[in-house]
């Protein structure tokens, strides 16, 4: 009694054995692989897309948290300009109020 292995191998070694066979399964191999990398690459591009998201979002609480921090009032240089004029000038925003 023969081994269902070595049926199998023999069945494998026949349909290997024709050319058209071979590159069907070299063709098959190529777009598995194919696709496999797009899939990675794809989620490579999510996983840096959440972690941009996140980074942006820490760089704009930090942002918030050291504008609220700096008086502004200290870099107000133009005091002479203000009191000339006659107007307000916001340093914040550089604009002037009369």
């Amino acid at each position: 009694m023969v081994s269902n292995a070595s049926i199998l191998f023999k069945d494998v070694k026949n349909f290997l054995s024709n050319e058209v066979n071979r590159v069907f399964i070299a063709v098959i191999m190529v777009g598995l692989l194919v696709c496999y990398n797009c899939l990675r690459v794809e989620m490579l591009f999510y996983e840096l897309k959440q972690t941009n998201a996140n980074n942006q979002k820490e760089l704009l609480e930090a942002d918030k948290k050291i504008i609220s921090k700096v008086h502004f009032r200290y870099f107000n240089l133009t005091k002479s300009l203000e009191e000339i004029h006659n107007v307000k000038i916001n340093t914040k925003d550089g604009k002037l109020e009369k």
